[in-house]
């Protein structure tokens, strides 16, 4: 009797794991359709229920029209349709500690998933209210773009942008762009300085030659030299726009960093492509 009561109890138990998601609300926590997640939304003490599902409709001109339905609490409260894309993945996050919301974000990818439209909402007086909506074009959103799973909760929107800036003899990479909710979308945050994504910073550069790195991005003092077949990691990139002078800051294995100015010569094996 103990043995059946103990394999019950078991079954629950991964039933209800299996049916939940905790949402660490410092973090991206990315939902999965069908599936329901509890979070505080509204930081009224009681947490609401969230799920949603999606479909694909085939147009007459072979395009996608795709629509993504938010349930909270097991009621309908939004519904989403977008011609020539389909759903790319709903999350939830808390972009700003010090306000009492939690966001539900939608993004909407096309062809190569590259982003068509982004929309984060807050569920005030018992409904879902768009705060912040941004089409692929606008703001500096172009291509392979994603909210970030490393956010700080400090009113930071944190985007993964893929390879915003490039040279061909540094190929493709990830890097973090800041952006900040105001006025019904996210404002890219003024900045030429950007970190490596989390997803990018194991990914290795062998060099190809010998390279003399610099302390400072523009300064002329050596941070170190290092020889022919060496490893490094792409820790920074700074670029102030689309074809202009790139450098980057690189990080070494023993946990140094050094900046280098960034020419049409390759200086490494093999450049990383889109893909």
């Amino acid at each position: 009797m103990k043995k059946v009561f103990c394999t019950v109890m078991i079954a629950a138990c991964m039933i209800f794991l299996f049916t939940y998601t905790k949402v660490d609300a410092a973090k991206i926590t990315t939902l999965a359709e069908n599936g329901t997640c509890k979070v505080d939304l509204d930081n009224d003490g009681k947490k609401e229920v969230i799920m949603f599902k999606s479909k694909n409709v085939d147009m007459s001109d072979g395009g996608i029209k795709g629509t993504v339905t938010l349930y909270i609490n097991g009621k309908k409260m939004y519904s989403y349709t977008g011609k020539y894309c389909w759903l790319g993945r709903v999350f939830c996050a808390d972009f700003n500690k010090k306000d009492r919301y939690k966001e539900i974000g939608i993004e909407m990818y096309t062809d190569s998933d590259c982003l068509e439209n982004m929309k984060l909402l807050h569920y005030q007086n018992k409904k879902l209210k768009t705060v912040a909506s941004v089409k692929a074009g606008t703001h500096g959103f172009a291509g392979r773009m994603t909210v970030a799973d490393n956010q700080k909760g400090d009113g930071i929107v944190l985007i993964q942008a893929d390879t915003p800036f490039f040279q061909n003899s540094l190929g493709c990479y990830f890097i973090d762009m800041k952006y900040q909710i105001k006025s019904g979308t996210l404002v890219k945050v003024k900045q030429n300085t950007y970190p490596a994504s989390n997803v990018w910073k194991s990914s290795k550069y062998t060099l190809t030659k010998k390279i003399t790195f610099k302390k400072t991005r523009t300064g002329k003092v050596k941070a170190f030299t290092l020889k022919k077949g060496t490893k490094v990691y792409l820790n920074r990139v700074f670029c102030k726009k689309d074809g202009d002078t790139m450098y980057i800051q690189v990080k070494t294995k023993a946990g140094k960093y050094g900046w280098m100015k960034i020419t049409n010569a390759k200086f490494y094996k093999e450049a990383y492509g889109w893909g």
